[in-house]
């Protein structure tokens, strides 16, 4: 009934920050479902709300006067709490109070507030919640006014200090419901709003950096996901790319004062990324902004800003389908050595980007990579790396694999053979015996499929036997010509193809015993983890089983098998009689 909140608010208005014990327990009955005409009660009561806990007062002339000095950070983190019971159960309730609405904006942004959130040590568990109730409450507000995307980046701050208290919701609420389910008007107000809010001078180079990494990329990587053209012409109009591009991306020197650390490079460089990633057209002067913007990071002395700059490089390249071979060849080059970075994973992915745009001209990369593996100085790392490029893209590498064959298979023992091996490295030597293997199964699917075109041309021949001799003799003019042509293509390009593996020493006698003995080897090997002993020689098992099938004359020196395989039974070994067992069943296999 409508007496009983009343008194509480009489009973609540106590001075020197304290609270009366029976509030706890209203806001424990608040929440509750039973609670449904206390809550409505309670929410007419609007404004008695705003004065007790949060000292606003309207007067008669509906003038707001804030008298919040009167008023205890207890009551107001009372006042927090019922606004979050309320619009819990009612989201449209907070969504037409607006007074209620700026009474929560002024504390999320009021300088006690962030003297609490930075000394959390100071303050009780319950009231650690302040920060996480009000963002709820505010994400309530942006739901019934989407189009004040100023709250959005507002509650970003809450990213911005390590805290106790779990903010996970908020990403995921930026990742699904904004990201996802916002509308491409909601999105393009977002994206839209970034643009004054990045020139700001006022917003602190942190949270410029949260709202790039946690609301404007999700956005774009949506589309990247889904790739649908037409929603992204929608929201990403002419006019907004060119805001995005010439309003953030700028190019180092010409930033009119803004700070731009090394962070907010990177996030900067990955939007950039994902731009040229979704946008199929561009205009040729955003296409000179972008390439002087790549450019000019390229020459950071972060090596992580670095990193991004030749992974959006890489991309231009690639999509506006740009060949400047010294180009190409330098950042070829550069990545290829590039094998002691610390950000390996993303010297990968430029590496991958660059292969898969070149891909057609192997005469820009395959000499980068030739010169580098015969360089006497060349490492284990070194070799390691330009081998996983070849592991990850056999079918590119394909055409060309004479150039490497022989190398890899020398390669074995260096990678197998030292007692300091790593597991990665046994990991390499299987996924570099696969893709040999795989290359040979590739040259006698070709081979097979020339024979069947060749079956196909005589039974063709054989027919044109049985017409008579006037069409006989104009259609075996014909038809003999393109085969013609097709016999010197194909065995020019045979010739390549073949050529290519045959140059290396997979095919010989001498590259087969390499590649299956060393499967043995590492099939029948003791590593100190029993977990990844297991998978490794299942594979090892496998691939003797494909290269057997490819080569069934391998000339394998089983005395070499028996050699091996009786060691782990020794004393001197110390194999345990489960790993002994497990041993004698993998040589079984084999």
């Amino acid at each position: 009934s409508t007496p009983f909140p009343r008194k509480l608010w009489i009973s609540s208005s106590v001075p020197n920050n304290s609270v009366n014990p029976a509030l706890h327990l209203f806001v424990d009955v608040l929440g509750r479902d039973i609670s449904g005409k206390l809550r409505e009660c309670m929410g007419s009561n609007a404004e008695k709300l705003v004065e007790v806990c949060f000292g606003v007062h309207i007067q008669s002339n509906n003038v707001m006067v804030n008298d919040s000095t009167a008023v205890g950070t207890r009551l107001s983190f009372l006042g927090v709490q019922l606004v979050r019971i309320l619009s819990k159960h009612s989201p449209s309730w907070l969504g037409e109070q607006a007074l209620v609405f700026d009474c929560l904006m002024q504390l999320w942004r009021s300088p006690a507030r962030q003297a609490r959130t930075e000394n959390e040590s100071a303050m009780p568990l319950s009231a650690l919640r302040e920060g996480k109730l009000l963002s709820k409450c505010l994400l309530v507000y942006w739901e019934c006014h989407p189009s004040q995307v100023a709250i959005l980046y507002e509650v970003l701050k809450a990213l911005l200090v390590r805290s106790v208290i779990d903010f996970g919701f908020l990403r995921s609420f930026l990742r699904k419901r904004v990201a996802s389910d916002c509308s491409p008007a909601e999105k393009r107000a977002i994206l839209q709003h970034s643009v004054a809010f990045f020139k700001d001078l006022t917003v602190s180079p942190a949270l410029k950096v949260i709202s790039m990494r946690q609301l404007i990329i999700p956005i774009l990587s949506k589309f990247y996901a889904e790739q649908d053209s037409k929603l992204i012409a929608e929201v990403l109009t002419p006019e907004l790319l060119t805001q995005l591009v010439t309003g953030l991306l700028m190019i180092p020197g010409q930033q009119q004062g803004l700070d731009y650390s090394e962070a907010m490079r990177v996030e900067l460089l990955r939007f950039a990324a994902i731009l040229v990633r979704i946008i199929p057209q561009w205009d040729e002067q955003l296409k000179r902004h972008l390439i002087s913007f790549a450019w000019e990071h390229l020459k950071s002395e972060d090596k992580f800003v670095q990193q991004w700059a030749y992974i959006l490089t890489a991309l231009i390249i690639e999509t506006f389908q740009m060949k400047p071979q010294n180009t190409i060849k330098q950042i070829l080059t550069h990545l290829l050595k590039a094998y002691q970075s610390e950000n390996k994973h993303l010297v990968q992915q430029s590496l991958d980007i660059m292969i898969g745009a070149v891909a057609g001209e192997p005469a820009l990369w395959v000499p980068c990579a030739r010169e580098i593996l015969r360089e006497d100085i060349a490492t284990l790392g070194q070799v390691v790396h330009i081998f996983q490029l070849i592991i990850r893209h056999p079918k590119i590498f394909y055409p060309t694999r004479g150039e490497f064959i022989t190398r890899m298979v020398n390669s074995l023992p260096r990678l197998i053979l030292p007692p300091t091996t790593t597991s990665d490295t046994r990991h390499v030597a299987v996924n570099l015996s696969e893709t040999m293997i795989l290359w040979e199964e590739m040259k006698k699917a070709e081979e097979e499929e020339e024979m069947e075109e060749m079956e196909e041309r005589e039974k063709e021949k054989e027919k044109e036997k049985e017409l008579p001799a006037r069409s006989h003799k104009r259609q075996r003019t014909e038809k003999e010509r393109p085969s013609r042509e097709s016999k010197d293509s194909s065995s020019k390009g045979g010739g390549s193809k073949s050529g290519g593996t045959s140059e290396g020493a997979a095919d010989g006698e001498t590259g087969v015993d390499i590649i299956m003995i060393y499967l043995m080897r590492l099939a029948l090997s003791v590593p100190e983890v029993r977990e990844e002993a297991t998978p490794l020689s299942k594979r090892c098992v496998a691939l003797i089983g494909r290269g057997l099938l490819l080569w069934p004359n391998a000339p394998i020196k089983f005395a070499y098998f028996e050699k091996i395989f009786p060691l782990h039974r020794t004393e001197s070994n110390r194999v345990s009689p489960e790993q002994n067992a497990s041993l004698v069943a993998t040589g079984l296999d084999i």
